[in-house]
């Protein structure tokens, strides 16, 4: 779409208009399509000269702003065996690993889109973790993977090893409590508080001083703090160009959920900043299950 609607009202915005306007961080997540009212996206001036553009999950087939000719984004091809999860049902998750510095890349654990025989092995444990060889260890990214991919595994009896109080600083926890959809995520995890495991959609990613703030795809919305310092790790450990090449990927963070009533926002404090990790759009073909 070049034009999207901002709000409820009758104002439209272009954009090319929104690529260069001074309020964008306060208009992105008031975007919608002026035909459907879908909640719409912004996707930055490509390098092979594709304009900007906005991108929205059209509510009805026949709304008069859907494009016929936009393609699809492919999806990333996957292996013909993709490395399954470890057959144990007690899963320890460890953080993202990003060198400093850039293009120096990201260090996953057991990627499961990348074959097993092509991993530095060297990476399948951590110092704090080594000795603890009776449970597996899975990166945070890889567990991202089976939530996006495996409905049975969101709803199922798996367990996960996270930080946590206590003397050990570690709670073993059910897959199906401990992770939480963006989307639905709000007064009960409030009211219940403990460090979940929220995963989603990204919409918009602001800046205000030295932190950037994370929107998700929720209609009221769930922001999350990140420091500016991480963030040029983050983009240079997936080769980004800029902040807005975040729209859209899928993320997974694991934090403590809080209410900001004064802006009616959720904010999602994160244990830390290696706590957090993303997908990129086209790697999960089959999107994000409502």
């Amino acid at each position: 779409m070049e034009f999207a609607r901002i709000g409820t009202t009758d104002r439209t915005i272009s954009a090319e208009r929104f690529t260069h306007a001074a309020d964008r961080d306060e208009v992105a997540l008031l975007l919608n399509c002026y035909g459907c009212a879908a909640p719409a996206i912004y996707r930055r001036r490509g390098s092979n000269g594709r304009r900007a553009t906005f991108a929205a999950h059209h509510t009805t087939n026949d709304c008069p702003y859907r494009s016929a000719t936009t393609e699809p984004v492919e999806p990333r091809p996957l292996p013909p065996l993709a490395p399954a999860r470890p057959a144990s049902t007690l899963l320890h998750v460890l953080p993202a690993h990003r060198r400093s510095g850039a293009g120096a890349g990201v260090q996953l654990h057991r990627d499961p889109d990348t074959p097993a025989d092509s991993q530095d092995a060297s990476n399948s444990r951590t110092p704090a973790t080594a000795s603890r060889d009776a449970v597996p260890n899975r990166g945070l990214r890889s567990v991202l993977h089976d939530l996006i991919r495996d409905p049975a595994y969101r709803a199922g009896d798996d367990k996960l090893e996270l930080p946590g109080p206590g003397p050990t600083g570690i709670i073993r926890t059910f897959v199906r409590t401990a992770s939480v959809p963006s989307a639905t995520a709000g007064a009960a995890e409030v009211e219940h508080p403990r460090q979940r495991l929220y995963w989603g959609s990204i919409r918009w990613v602001g800046h205000s001083g030295d932190t950037y703030w994370i929107n998700t795809e929720r209609f009221e919305t769930l922001s999350i703090p990140y420091p500016a310092a991480e963030m040029t790790n983050l983009l240079d450990a997936y080769a980004l160009e800029d902040v807005t090449d975040l729209i859209e990927a899928r993320f997974i963070g694991y934090g403590w959920l809080h209410r900001r009533r004064d802006r009616d926002r959720y904010i999602l404090r994160l244990n830390s900043p290696a706590w957090f990790d993303i997908r990129l759009l086209g790697e999960d073909p089959n999107g994000i299950a409502e």
